[in-house]
Parts: C-alpha cells; structure tokens; sequence
C-alpha cells in the first residue's frame, strides 16, 4: 500500500516541478533559435522522469487505467518533440509564437494527468481500509485517515503535534523516537513493531508500522505511512 502511495505522490511533484519549469521557459523565450535545445531537453526530462515512474509501477495491476492514460501523454509528448526536431531540421527553425503554442499544450496534458493524480491519491487514502497516515519532517502528523480515526478514537487535532506517540504503550516509546529520529536525519524508511492502543477498549494491539520518505529535490517533504495490527 505504502509504496502505491509514495510513487504517485513522487510523480505528482515531479510533474508540479516540470511544469513551473517549463512555464519560466515560456515566459523567458526570446527567440526560439536559442532556446530550441532548451526546448527539446525539457522534452525530453519530461519523459525521463515519466518513463522512471512508469517502470516502477508496471506490476501494479491496479495502477491500469493511470498507466494508460500516462502513455498516451508520453506518446503526444513524443510527437510534439519529434514534430519541433523536423521543422527545426527542414525549416532551419521554428517561430517563437508556434514554440509557446506547442509548450502550453504539452503543459495543459501534464496538468491534466497532475490533476487526476492527486484525485485518486485522496481517493485512495480516504477509501482504504489500512489506517495511514502523514507525517512532516519533524514528525508531526499532517494526516490521518478514516480507519486510523476509527481504531485510536481520535482526531488529527489530537495527534497532529507529537504524532501518535501518545497512543504507544510506554514501554515501547524509546525504541519508536530512536527509529523515528534516524529516519528524520537520514531520510531514511521507518519500520518498527509496537503495541498500540484501541481507542475505545483501551486494549494494546500488536501493530507493524512503516512510513518511508517523500524526498523532492533532495528535500524530505513528509512521510508516508501505515499501521498493520499483528494481533
């Protein structure tokens, strides 16, 4: 689950990224005989970090209907590049206006699929099943879903400065903030088995709990987790 999450979360920023990107080319172009090998390369990182992304996610079944609609893009982004890599050829050039043209449609497809992407990252973290969770850089808790309200009893208000930590049984605090601590230095996963407790019996449960790093230009964003009761 948590690496459905993270991977379209990742393709979500990389797009974001290429898109303000691309939009400060279009707003810079003077003339387009010197920004054309600008061009062609923005082209081309597009496809870079898509084709990545799409690698990683071939297995996931359930991922069908994004990857489709992420290779029709790639395909569209294809023919604009080798469309501008003729004129350029045959023509000696293309006019600056016709450039801007072809960027912001390529722009307008990417915000598309960017769109659509974070309409089902929150359709699946509202839909699952499994508790998840979002935690800053610091360990806060930025969100956390309808199961994990459900089984704590309690609501993001409640866990948003320390986390859940609150919610484990003290003889297992050390160990969690050790690992918690490590994962925030080293930008690292977080996994960890500890017991929890219920919200409304005050029963511990054994629980797996993971989150791993969204990690944007070298830059720990948040991390993205779940719990998992054992027992």
């Amino acid at each position: 689950m948590i690496y459905k999450q993270l991977t379209i979360a990742q393709l979500s920023a990389a797009l974001g990224w290429s898109i303000i990107f691309l939009y400060g080319l279009v707003k810079c172009v003077k003339d387009f005989k010197e920004v054309k090998e600008s061009i062609l390369y923005c082209f081309t990182y597009i496809k870079t970090v898509w084709l990545w992304t799409v690698k990683k996610m071939m297995w996931r079944k359930q991922f069908s209907e994004l990857l489709v609609g992420q290779k029709i893009l790639l395909e569209k982004i294809s023919i604009e590049q080798e469309s501008i890599k003729k004129e350029l050829a045959y023509n000696g050039g293309s006019s600056t206006k016709d450039a801007v043209r072809r960027i912001e449609n390529t722009l307008a497809l990417v915000q598309d699929v960017l769109t659509e992407n974070k309409a089902l990252r929150k359709a699946q973290e509202l839909c699952s099943a499994q508790m998840v969770f979002r935690m800053d850089e610091q360990g806060a808790c930025i969100f956390i879903s309808d199961a994990f309200l459900k089984f704590f009893a309690c609501q993001l208000s409640e866990v948003r400065e320390f986390g859940y930590e609150n919610l484990v049984h003290e003889e297992d605090l050390l160990e969690m903030r050790s690992k918690w601590n490590k994962a925030i230095s080293t930008k690292t996963a977080f996994k960890d088995e500890q017991r929890i407790r219920h919200g409304n019996s005050g029963k511990y449960y054994t629980a797996f709990v993971q989150a791993h790093p969204v990690i944007i230009a070298d830059q720990l964003k948040y991390f993205y987790g779940t719990i998992e009761i054992v027992n």
